[in-house]
């Protein structure tokens, strides 16, 4: 990147650096339970200095060094905290949600890093979601999403309809989807009659088998993107596995999440299935294998529950079980020929 000094690390505050002397990434560890997630040691410092954080969504009223959890404006100082600064002595919700159905995913089309808006089901989907969070008394903190308008207009409707649109949000292309290469437009069920029902299982629910890149040169390519001018090409992928989408989404929930967890009390992330799913696999420590047995609907929130150090106590999707249910199994049959 440029010389200017990594926000990312500052998003963290103290405890990106505490993680060094056994308190701070440890912590995050300890309460994940995770212990394949990509991003741990040196190595997931090295990718948090390449990328990560604040520096995508700083505010100008915001002072860098207030970044996250001691976030401080400068027109109305002591006022403008995310969290207690105290350590709330009290159990610590994250409700992971995936966006409301989009209009490629109406079309059954693979979307990607392709910047769709919601249909209107996806709307109503993601209004559905916010009335219930709301029903059970949730206020978040904090929000974190993507840099893409269908998980964005998600949060934005979930929001309105809980009455929390000033709450800070933090945007991050690290929450992406996972891009899907030469596949994105292509319709799903088509693309299983060409290639088979099972190759397209694997392209989209394998954990570490991509499909062939995107041209680098189209224009459409994600390096053509005004929306990731000044992230190193290096970073920006032009296809991803799960894999690869864990080794920029665990090191965000590390860095940047898990240290605002540590004084916030509730908070939303609102991304897309495939990084939701890097961090689910980390959390609950899924196995390469199983992971491809996991079908995240759209805008059902997905509640996970810490205690005060942070150690995962449970996880449970939040709605109707057999609703649920049915819309997992609707998930998974996406990507079969008709």
């Amino acid at each position: 990147m440029s010389g200017q000094p990594d926000p990312c690390l500052l998003c963290g505050g103290g405890g990106a650096r505490r993680g060094r002397d056994g308190k701070g990434q440890g912590a995050a560890r300890r309460g994940s339970k995770g212990r394949g997630g990509a991003g741990k040691g040196r190595a997931g410092q090295d990718r948090i200095r390449q990328g990560l954080g604040c520096r995508e969504t700083l505010l100008s009223n915001v002072q860098p060094d207030a970044c996250g959890l001691k976030r401080v404006d400068k027109a109305n100082k002591g006022n403008a905290q995310i969290c207690n600064t105290k350590k709330n002595k009290k159990m610590k919700k994250v409700v992971l949600l995936r966006h409301g159905e989009s209009l490629w995913n109406k079309e059954n089309r693979f979307t990607g890093w392709t910047d769709v808006d919601l249909s209107e089901k996806g709307v109503q989907e993601a209004r559905e979601a916010g009335q219930l969070l709301k029903e059970q008394g949730f206020k978040f903190d904090v929000v974190y999403t993507s840099y893409l308008k269908r998980a964005i207009k998600t949060m934005n409707n979930v929001l309105e309809e809980m009455d929390q649109l000033w709450i800070p949000v933090e945007k991050s292309w690290r929450l992406n989807e996972k891009h899907y290469g030469m596949l994105q437009g292509l319709n799903k069920a088509e693309t299983a009659e060409k290639y088979g029902d099972e190759q397209v299982k694997i392209w989209r629910r394998s954990y570490d088998i991509a499909p062939n890149p995107q041209e680098a040169t189209s224009a459409d390519s994600t390096w053509n993107d005004p929306k990731y001018k000044g992230i190193e090409r290096s970073l920006l992928p032009l296809t991803e596995s799960l894999k690869d989408t864990v080794a920029r989404a665990v090191p965000y929930w590390q860095e940047v999440i898990v240290p605002s967890l540590k004084s916030c009390d509730e908070i939303l992330v609102a991304a897309h299935g495939n990084s939701l799913r890097a961090i689910i696999k980390y959390l609950k420590n899924i196995s390469d294998g199983d992971i491809i047995s996991l079908n995240l609907p759209t805008a059902i929130p997905y509640l996970f529950t810490f205690d005060d150090e942070l150690n995962l106590v449970k996880d449970e999707f939040l709605g109707d079980a057999e609703k649920i249910k049915a819309l997992m199994e609707a998930v998974a049959n996406q990507g079969k020929a008709k």
